[in-house]
Protein backbone atom coordinates (compact mmCIF):
# COMPACT_ATOMS: atom_id res chain seq x y z
CA UNK A 1 0.00 0.00 0.00
CA UNK A 2 2.86 2.37 0.85
CA UNK A 3 4.46 1.78 -2.57
CA UNK A 4 1.14 2.37 -4.31
CA UNK A 5 0.55 5.60 -2.41
CA UNK A 6 4.00 6.88 -3.36
CA UNK A 7 3.49 5.84 -6.99
CA UNK A 8 0.31 7.93 -7.10
CA UNK A 9 2.10 10.87 -5.45
CA UNK A 10 -0.20 10.70 -2.42
CA UNK A 11 0.33 10.50 1.32
CA UNK A 12 -1.21 8.01 3.70
CA UNK A 13 -3.38 10.83 5.10
CA UNK A 14 -4.96 11.21 1.66
CA UNK A 15 -6.41 7.71 1.71
CA UNK A 16 -7.19 7.19 5.38
CA UNK A 17 -10.88 7.65 6.15
CA UNK A 18 -12.01 8.24 9.69
CA UNK A 19 -14.60 5.84 10.99
CA UNK A 20 -18.00 7.50 10.89
CA UNK A 21 -20.96 6.58 13.00
CA UNK A 22 -23.83 5.00 11.14
CA UNK A 23 -27.25 6.67 11.04
CA UNK A 24 -28.56 3.94 13.33
CA UNK A 25 -25.88 4.71 15.92
CA UNK A 26 -26.63 8.44 15.74
CA UNK A 27 -30.37 7.81 16.06
CA UNK A 28 -29.75 5.67 19.14
CA UNK A 29 -27.74 8.51 20.66
CA UNK A 30 -30.56 10.90 19.78
CA UNK A 31 -32.98 8.59 21.60
CA UNK A 32 -30.78 8.81 24.69
CA UNK A 33 -30.66 12.61 24.53
CA UNK A 34 -34.43 12.70 24.15
CA UNK A 35 -34.79 10.60 27.31
CA UNK A 36 -33.04 13.27 29.42
CA UNK A 37 -34.95 16.11 27.68
CA UNK A 38 -31.84 17.42 25.90
CA UNK A 39 -33.77 18.51 22.83
CA UNK A 40 -31.12 20.94 21.60
CA UNK A 41 -28.58 18.14 21.74
CA UNK A 42 -31.02 15.90 19.89
CA UNK A 43 -31.55 18.48 17.15
CA UNK A 44 -27.82 19.13 16.80
CA UNK A 45 -27.10 15.41 16.51
CA UNK A 46 -29.82 14.86 13.93
CA UNK A 47 -28.38 17.65 11.81
CA UNK A 48 -25.25 15.50 11.40
CA UNK A 49 -27.20 12.74 9.71
CA UNK A 50 -27.40 12.57 5.94
CA UNK A 51 -30.93 11.33 5.29
CA UNK A 52 -29.86 10.07 1.88
CA UNK A 53 -27.79 7.44 3.67
CA UNK A 54 -30.87 5.82 5.22
CA UNK A 55 -31.61 2.32 4.01
CA UNK A 56 -35.13 1.81 5.36
CA UNK A 57 -38.34 3.75 5.71
CA UNK A 58 -38.22 2.98 9.43
CA UNK A 59 -34.98 4.97 9.72
CA UNK A 60 -36.64 7.90 7.97
CA UNK A 61 -39.69 7.81 10.24
CA UNK A 62 -37.42 7.44 13.28
CA UNK A 63 -35.49 10.55 12.21
CA UNK A 64 -38.67 12.52 11.44
CA UNK A 65 -40.26 11.66 14.77
CA UNK A 66 -37.20 12.69 16.80
CA UNK A 67 -36.80 15.89 14.77
CA UNK A 68 -40.43 16.96 15.14
CA UNK A 69 -40.46 16.06 18.83
CA UNK A 70 -37.27 18.01 19.56
CA UNK A 71 -38.50 21.02 17.57
CA UNK A 72 -41.82 20.95 19.43
CA UNK A 73 -40.13 21.31 22.81
CA UNK A 74 -37.56 23.84 21.60
CA UNK A 75 -40.10 26.15 19.96
CA UNK A 76 -43.33 25.30 21.83
CA UNK A 77 -45.06 25.69 18.48
CA UNK A 78 -47.58 22.97 19.18
CA UNK A 79 -49.84 23.75 16.22
CA UNK A 80 -47.01 23.14 13.76
CA UNK A 81 -46.03 20.00 15.66
CA UNK A 82 -49.59 18.67 15.44
CA UNK A 83 -49.48 19.21 11.66
CA UNK A 84 -46.08 17.51 11.39
CA UNK A 85 -47.07 14.48 13.51
CA UNK A 86 -50.17 14.05 11.37
CA UNK A 87 -47.95 14.23 8.30
CA UNK A 88 -45.97 11.24 9.64
CA UNK A 89 -49.25 9.35 10.04
CA UNK A 90 -50.22 10.18 6.46
CA UNK A 91 -46.88 8.89 5.15
CA UNK A 92 -46.98 5.56 7.01
CA UNK A 93 -49.04 3.06 5.07
CA UNK A 94 -49.24 0.28 7.67
CA UNK A 95 -49.96 2.27 10.81
CA UNK A 96 -50.71 -0.74 13.03
CA UNK A 97 -47.28 -2.22 12.37
CA UNK A 98 -45.24 0.97 12.73
CA UNK A 99 -43.88 2.03 16.10
CA UNK A 100 -43.42 5.57 14.78
CA UNK A 101 -47.08 5.87 13.83
CA UNK A 102 -47.95 4.97 17.42
CA UNK A 103 -45.37 7.43 18.73
CA UNK A 104 -46.82 10.17 16.54
CA UNK A 105 -50.25 9.46 18.02
CA UNK A 106 -48.73 9.62 21.51
CA UNK A 107 -47.12 12.98 20.88
CA UNK A 108 -50.30 14.36 19.34
CA UNK A 109 -51.79 13.70 22.77
CA UNK A 110 -48.84 15.45 24.40
CA UNK A 111 -49.14 18.46 22.07
CA UNK A 112 -52.84 18.88 22.84
CA UNK A 113 -52.13 18.52 26.55
CA UNK A 114 -49.55 21.30 26.25
CA UNK A 115 -52.21 23.43 24.52
CA UNK A 116 -54.42 22.80 27.56
CA UNK A 117 -56.92 20.81 25.54
CA UNK A 118 -57.25 17.65 27.69
CA UNK A 119 -60.27 16.22 25.82
CA UNK A 120 -58.37 16.16 22.54
CA UNK A 121 -55.31 14.80 24.35
CA UNK A 122 -57.35 12.00 25.93
CA UNK A 123 -58.62 11.00 22.48
CA UNK A 124 -55.07 10.29 21.33
CA UNK A 125 -53.81 8.77 24.58
CA UNK A 126 -56.73 6.33 24.56
CA UNK A 127 -55.64 5.25 21.08
CA UNK A 128 -52.10 4.68 22.35
CA UNK A 129 -53.36 2.52 25.20
CA UNK A 130 -55.47 0.38 22.87
CA UNK A 131 -52.56 -0.21 20.46
CA UNK A 132 -49.80 -0.91 22.98
CA UNK A 133 -50.60 -4.62 23.22
CA UNK A 134 -49.48 -5.05 19.62
CA UNK A 135 -46.01 -3.66 20.26
CA UNK A 136 -42.96 -5.94 20.27
CA UNK A 137 -41.54 -4.89 23.64
CA UNK A 138 -38.32 -6.83 23.05
CA UNK A 139 -37.56 -4.81 19.93
CA UNK A 140 -39.03 -1.50 21.11
CA UNK A 141 -38.47 -1.56 24.87
CA UNK A 142 -37.37 2.08 25.03
CA UNK A 143 -40.37 3.38 23.11
CA UNK A 144 -42.85 1.15 24.95
CA UNK A 145 -41.64 2.58 28.25
CA UNK A 146 -41.70 6.06 26.72
CA UNK A 147 -45.40 5.72 25.92
CA UNK A 148 -46.28 4.14 29.26
CA UNK A 149 -44.46 7.03 30.95
CA UNK A 150 -46.54 9.49 28.93
CA UNK A 151 -49.77 7.71 29.83
CA UNK A 152 -48.76 7.68 33.51
CA UNK A 153 -48.04 11.40 33.40
CA UNK A 154 -51.17 12.35 31.45
CA UNK A 155 -53.67 10.58 33.70
CA UNK A 156 -51.87 11.89 36.77
CA UNK A 157 -52.37 15.44 35.48
CA UNK A 158 -56.06 14.65 34.98
CA UNK A 159 -56.20 13.52 38.62
CA UNK A 160 -57.24 10.02 37.52
CA UNK A 161 -54.71 8.48 39.85
CA UNK A 162 -55.87 4.86 39.65
CA UNK A 163 -55.49 4.91 35.88
CA UNK A 164 -52.11 6.64 36.13
CA UNK A 165 -50.91 4.13 38.74
CA UNK A 166 -51.98 1.22 36.54
CA UNK A 167 -49.80 2.38 33.65
CA UNK A 168 -46.97 3.37 35.98
CA UNK A 169 -46.78 -0.03 37.67
CA UNK A 170 -47.06 -1.76 34.29
CA UNK A 171 -44.02 0.23 33.15
CA UNK A 172 -42.06 -0.53 36.33
CA UNK A 173 -42.78 -4.26 35.98
CA UNK A 174 -41.65 -4.18 32.34
CA UNK A 175 -38.47 -2.33 33.29
CA UNK A 176 -37.68 -4.82 36.06
CA UNK A 177 -38.26 -7.76 33.71
CA UNK A 178 -35.75 -6.30 31.27
CA UNK A 179 -33.35 -5.04 33.97
CA UNK A 180 -33.35 -1.45 32.74
CA UNK A 181 -33.53 1.91 34.53
CA UNK A 182 -35.14 3.68 31.56
CA UNK A 183 -37.69 6.28 32.73
CA UNK A 184 -37.28 5.21 36.35
CA UNK A 185 -36.92 8.83 37.43
CA UNK A 186 -40.20 10.09 35.99
CA UNK A 187 -42.21 6.94 36.63
CA UNK A 188 -41.26 6.74 40.31
CA UNK A 189 -41.75 10.44 40.87
CA UNK A 190 -45.19 10.49 39.23
CA UNK A 191 -46.31 7.50 41.29
CA UNK A 192 -45.06 9.30 44.38
CA UNK A 193 -47.03 12.41 43.44
CA UNK A 194 -50.16 10.32 42.91
CA UNK A 195 -49.91 8.86 46.41
CA UNK A 196 -49.09 12.26 47.91
CA UNK A 197 -52.14 13.87 46.33
CA UNK A 198 -54.41 11.16 47.72
CA UNK A 199 -52.78 10.35 51.08
CA UNK A 200 -50.73 13.45 51.83
CA UNK A 201 -47.13 14.52 51.30
CA UNK A 202 -46.09 13.00 54.61
CA UNK A 203 -47.13 9.50 53.52
CA UNK A 204 -44.17 7.12 53.83
CA UNK A 205 -44.80 5.32 50.53
CA UNK A 206 -45.24 8.61 48.68
CA UNK A 207 -41.96 9.94 50.02
CA UNK A 208 -40.16 6.74 49.11
CA UNK A 209 -41.32 6.90 45.48
CA UNK A 210 -40.48 10.61 45.26
CA UNK A 211 -36.97 10.13 46.62
CA UNK A 212 -36.41 7.12 44.35
CA UNK A 213 -37.44 9.24 41.36
CA UNK A 214 -35.09 12.03 42.44
CA UNK A 215 -32.25 9.52 42.93
CA UNK A 216 -32.72 8.00 39.47
CA UNK A 217 -32.80 11.49 37.93
CA UNK A 218 -29.52 12.29 39.69
CA UNK A 219 -28.01 8.99 38.54
CA UNK A 220 -29.11 9.53 34.92
CA UNK A 221 -27.94 13.14 34.85
CA UNK A 222 -31.46 14.25 33.95
CA UNK A 223 -31.03 17.86 35.03
CA UNK A 224 -34.39 19.07 33.73
CA UNK A 225 -36.32 16.49 35.75
CA UNK A 226 -33.99 16.97 38.70
CA UNK A 227 -34.71 20.70 38.89
CA UNK A 228 -38.48 20.16 38.85
CA UNK A 229 -38.31 17.36 41.40
CA UNK A 230 -35.99 19.23 43.75
CA UNK A 231 -38.26 22.27 43.79
CA UNK A 232 -41.36 20.21 44.58
CA UNK A 233 -39.55 18.27 47.29
CA UNK A 234 -38.33 21.49 48.91
CA UNK A 235 -41.86 22.88 48.90
CA UNK A 236 -43.08 19.84 50.83
CA UNK A 237 -40.00 19.46 53.04
CA UNK A 238 -39.11 16.02 51.70
CA UNK A 239 -35.63 14.70 52.44
CA UNK A 240 -33.92 11.32 52.28
CA UNK A 241 -35.13 10.35 55.76
CA UNK A 242 -37.96 7.91 55.30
Amino acid sequence: MTKLVHRLHLSMDDIMIEDEQTPEQLLTQADQLTEVFDYQGTADLLNKIDRESFFTNEDKFHYSFLKINATMWLTHDFDTSIFDFNRILDEITDKKQSIYALLAVCQLGTAYLSKEQPKQAAYYFDQVASLLDGIDTEKYLYWTLFMLDNLTNFWSKQRQFDKSNSYGHQALALARDHQTVLFMETLNFTLGENIAYTKGWDDKEARQYLIQGWSFAHFAGNQVALNIMSQLMREHHITGDW
